[in-house]
């Protein structure tokens, strides 16, 4: 499974719909491809829920390249469980990730990993 991830631009902190498409135009390139099979809107907690979401917006941008057919599933990877939850709770995601919270030390991340699991959202 060929996996990438969208970022806002490196100089402004764009994270608009625009830049989530050519951040994926981006990884096309250098990837050597013409399609991803998953692709995940990478740490959203920078720019949050409700900007995340607006009309013209990264998440916006994430389900029209999944529609158009040039990725196969799309995913949502970040830290803070609270925001991540959310988000698949919006049932758009096909997968989650979460950085470092769950492990032998942190089970913070328990609550959002059975959330996936009850909407059939791959973790």
């Amino acid at each position: 499974l060929l996996a990438t991830k969208v970022d806002p631009d490196p100089t402004t902190g764009d994270f608009s719909g625009e830049r989530v498409r050519a951040s994926f135009e981006e990884s096309l390139d250098r990837l050597g491809v013409e399609r991803i099979e998953m692709l995940h809107l990478h740490d959203p907690e920078r720019i949050g829920f409700e900007a995340s979401m607006a009309g013209g917006g990264p998440v916006e941008a994430l389900v029209e390249l999944r529609e158009s057919g040039r990725v196969d599933h799309i995913g949502v990877a970040g830290g803070p469980i609270g925001m991540l939850t959310r988000l698949i709770e919006t049932d758009l995601f096909d997968a989650v990730l979460s950085h470092n919270r769950y492990s032998l030390l942190d089970r913070s991340a328990k609550p959002l990993y059975e959330a996936a699991k009850e909407r059939g959202i791959a973790v």
